[in-house]
Formats: structure tokens, sequence, C-alpha cells
């Protein structure tokens, strides 16, 4: 018989198209509520899918949808209320079942499945286009909502796709997206093949993008907790001038240290706040102009994250006195956006200036 064509039911209904999904889903939701008994269920099943589930058979699974081209009408519906022992397999259910079911030892509200390339497992459909709309065609509701697993090489967990408007969006009161890292090896480290456009992350929380496919491929690394950030370019604003009164006046002294914040952009007259938080917390580097004016004998500055007053490098030098000189740099804040600022040469002296042009977050 065509897989569409009526049929009688045993229980005296009225005949009705043999895969009506409609008739299908009814008799899933009464199986779940316990409201059909097992035979009639069991009958029922016979008179819509031309398969029976022996009426006394529980599995796991609430409903569990099973697609096979080599099975009529290609599509199945095992309902169930109550479980069976850990282990099972197809073996346990009655043989019109056996070989074909699908199970596992923890229980589903839904299990579907398709052995077909261009199948899909479940197909979740909402009429609505109204873009305030909330409805949707699958929803997951949990501690986990949607979980998706792939066990192939190719294969995608969750899979989004839209001829316009996203094909997926995240959102969430905690976090939009939670990324898990499932190996403490960096990408590019790693022996596997990988596509342009994947995105992953390591153990210690570092970001990567491949640009490049290949086995493993070519790897940029977006953020982590090593990394500045992005960065975020500004119209250029003075932060310090020791020549004014605000917030630290006075000359830097010959191989002495002075610690000042970044985070505001002051005036150029007073030194006063035009601006607060103009570098933002949390930012982890700043692109300066560190200028030196009045300087005296022959020297160097070195800008070193706040609080650190060692000296590696020179950050400015001067070889004459009077001479007023900038350079552009990038440097490290501490966790307080500040800056250690050290005249490095016996003998030296000078004002100096600090102006920013963008940081990192």
């Amino acid at each position: 018989m065509p897989p569409d064509a009526p049929t009688e039911h045993t229980n005296g209904c009225p005949a009705e198209p043999r895969a009506s999904r409609r008739r299908l889903l009814r008799l899933a939701g009464a199986a779940t509520v316990g409201a059909v008994g097992a035979s009639a269920l069991a009958g029922r099943a016979t008179a819509e899918t031309g398969y029976s589930t022996g009426g006394a058979t529980t599995v796991t699974d609430a409903v569990s949808q099973v697609q096979s081209a080599g099975r009529p009408g290609k599509s199945a519906f095992v309902f169930a209320t109550t479980g069976i022992p850990a282990g099972n397999n197809s073996s346990v259910f009655p043989s019109a079942l056996a070989g074909w079911s699908r199970n596992s030892d923890n229980p589903h509200g839904v299990y579907g499945f398709t052995d077909q390339p261009e199948g899909f497992g479940v197909i979740g459909v909402n009429a609505s286009l109204t873009p305030d709309d909330d409805g949707a065609g699958v929803a997951g509701r949990g501690f986990v909502g949607v979980r998706g697993e792939s066990t192939g090489p190719e294969g995608a967990g969750v899979l989004g796709t839209a001829d316009s408007g996203f094909g997926v969006v995240a959102r969430g009161g905690s976090g939009a997206l939670f990324m898990v890292a499932m190996t403490g090896t960096p990408p590019p480290q790693r022996t596997g093949a990988f596509r342009r456009s994947t995105l992953d992350v390591d153990s210690g929380g570092n970001v990567w993008f491949c640009v490049e496919p290949g086995t493993p491929g070519t790897w940029r690394k977006l953020a982590g907790p090593n990394s500045a950030g992005t960065f975020h370019p500004l119209s250029p604003g003075r932060v310090y001038d020791s020549r004014s009164a605000l917030p630290l006046q006075g000359v830097l002294a010959a191989v002495s240290a002075r610690t000042i914040s970044v985070a505001d952009r002051r005036s150029t007259s007073s030194g006063g706040v035009v601006q607060a938080d103009f570098v933002p917390a949390g930012a982890t580097a700043v692109a300066a102009n560190i200028t030196v004016i009045s300087v005296a004998g022959r020297g160097f500055l070195t800008v070193n994250p706040g609080g650190v007053a060692t000296i590696e490098a020179s950050t400015i030098n001067w070889s004459t006195a009077g001479q007023t000189l900038a350079n552009g740099v990038i440097l490290a804040l501490n966790d307080n956006r500040q800056l250690t600022v050290i005249a490095g040469s016996p003998g030296s002296s000078t004002n100096f200036i600090v102006d920013i042009t963008g940081y990192w977050l």
C-alpha cells in the first residue's frame, strides 16, 4: 500500500492518511502523559505506521522518530513512558522493530535519527516570520537547552543557516556564548585537519581563528589572558603634564620614579579632569606619545607598567640640555591603568607629557 493511502484504524476511528504527522504527534503526546493504554497505543501505531510496539514494550525515549530510505513510509514512531534496563539495544524490541530502532542508555524527550546524507533527525518549523516573534521551530529548555554533537570530521554539532537574517543567535543573561576547550593544545600545534573560518579555544582561555585550511591550518589568536585585546583608536588626549598643577606637578629628577594614572583625560592648562575613564577600566595597554621638555643634562626616561621601577630599556632619550623631543610608543598598564616613569641618568632632569592615542581592551 502506498505510504499516504488511507487505512482503517483497528479501534474504530475514521480512516485517515497513514503518514499523518498531526495524528502521529497526537499519539506521541497521549503516550507521554499516559492517557492511552499500551495496547491501544500499539494498535494505533500499527494503523498509522505499519509497525507495532507489541503493546508491552517500553523504551527510555518519550518519542523516538527514526528515518531511513529502506523503511516503508520512511518514518516511524516508538512511544513509551517508562525505562528499560541499562545497556539496552535493538534486540529488546519486538521483531518488527529490531534492527532499525535506535536507543541509548540515557532517556531522551525526543530522539530523531536519519541515515540519509541530506536528511535531518529533527526538523522544527515556526510559520511566523514576524521579527519580534519569540516563537521557535525547535526550543530546548533545561540546564543545557540544546546540545549538538558530531562524530564525523566534517560534521557539525550545531548548524545554522539563513537566506537572510541570522544563522545562529545566542542570547544569555550571564553570557551569550560559552566556549569549552576540549584539549589543552592550542589549535596551531594540533595534528588534525581544520577548515577555514573555524573558531576554537584552548584550555588556557585563548580564542583562535583559522584563516587558511590545512593540517592544522593557519591560525590567528584573537584574545586570551596574555593578549592585549582589541585596539581602540582615540582622538589624542592628554592624561599627564608635569608642568600643570594637577595631578602631580614638578620636574622629574635624575634617578627617580613617578607613578601616574592614564585613566582620565585632563585639561592642557590646569590638569583638571575633563573626561573620566578616557582609558576605560580593563585596558591592558595604550598607544602614547611621551614628550620631554625643558630637559637638563643628558639622559633618558623609561616608562613601565605602574609599580615596576626597574630599568631594562629606554623609552625616550635626549642628548643636550634644552631639547624638546617626543616619541610614539606602546605601553603596558597595570590593573589600575597606571604607568611608572623613571629618569635614568645621574645629573639629568626633565618635565614630561603623556598623550594617549588609543588603548587595547
